[in-house]
Order: structure tokens, then C-alpha cells, then sequence
């Protein structure tokens, strides 16, 4: 849920703030801000070393996903790029989480948006959700091509 200018930072700060890996639980929703959303993974993308999980609520639509195309065809990605058909989890609150450090999480039916650096215990109770997301949901992976890998 961006509104501002601010929030379109902190937004771009948080992919600036993780260092190798982000795991991003989505839906319909972000297409709202899909701009701000490429933009931010793709730059996370393009280092070698990331990696980008992607839990997406929308099912079979993912195939035809302007953002996650942008995303995955993007050419400075060198980054590793995993897909999770998490369609079972519909209507759940979106989240980022950068690493192990930071969260975010929005809740789309309120307006609501919560950014935190600083709070492990949630933290950690998101990359569980996440991971008991991705535990249930199909994936598949994409390597950087190896032309874009040098």
C-alpha cells in the first residue's frame, strides 16, 4: 500500500537492505505499486549472489504475471530466482522479508503497512509463516542464464 514518496523509499530501502536473500509472500494486490516493485527486485536481482523467493497468491494467473515476467526476463539479473504457486494461502497478509533483519508487512484490507528493522521475534515468526507457505506450495527455479551469469 504506497502512498508517498516516503513510502516508496522505505519500500526501495528495504530490498537495499537485505544482502543476500529476500523471500517475498505476494498477491493481486501488488500491482498497484508494480513499478516500484520491479524496480526494487530486479536491482536485488542483479547481483549475483541474491537470491529472490517469490510465494505468489495467484495461482495459475503467475504465468501471465507482468511483474514476475518483468522480473524473471529482466536483463541484468544475475541473481537466482525462485517461484512458489502459493494459491492455497489466498487472502493472507502480504510480507518481505530482507534476510533475517527486516519486515514488512501489508495488510491491504485495512491500508495498513508495517515496516520494521528491528524486531526479531517477528521477524522470525514471518520466515516461519513463509517457510510452512513454501513447504505447501509448488516451486520452481531460475538461474540467471549463463550469458547473464559473467
Amino acid at each position: 500500500m504506497l502512498y508517498t514518496a516516503a513510502d516508496v523509499q522505505d519500500y526501495h530501502d528495504l530490498f537495499s537492505s537485505a544482502d543476500h536473500e529476500i523471500s517475498i509472500f505476494t498477491g493481486k494486490h501488488d500491482i498497484e505499486y508494480a513499478d516500484d516493485f520491479i524496480i526494487a527486485a530486479c536491482n536485488f536481482a542483479s547481483r549475483p549472489e541474491n537470491t529472490l523467493h517469490i510465494a505468489c497468491q495467484c495461482g495459475k494467473d503467475m504465468a501471465q504475471c507482468q511483474i514476475l515476467n518483468a522480473i524473471l526476463m529482466a536483463p541484468e539479473r544475475r541473481g537466482m530466482v525462485v517461484l512458489y504457486n502459493a494459491h492455497k494461502f489466498r487472502g493472507k497478509p502480504y510480507f518481505i522479508l530482507a534476510d533475517e533483519s527486516a519486515y514488512r508487512i501489508e495488510i491491504p484490507e485495512f491500508a495498513e503497512t508495517i515496516l520494521d528493522y528491528d524486531d526479531q521475534e517477528e521477524t522470525a515468526r514471518l520466515h516461519t509463516v513463509f517457510n510452512q507457505i513454501i513447504s505447501s506450495s509448488s516451486g520452481k527455479s531460475y538461474p540467471p542464464s549463463p550469458l547473464k551469469a559473467n
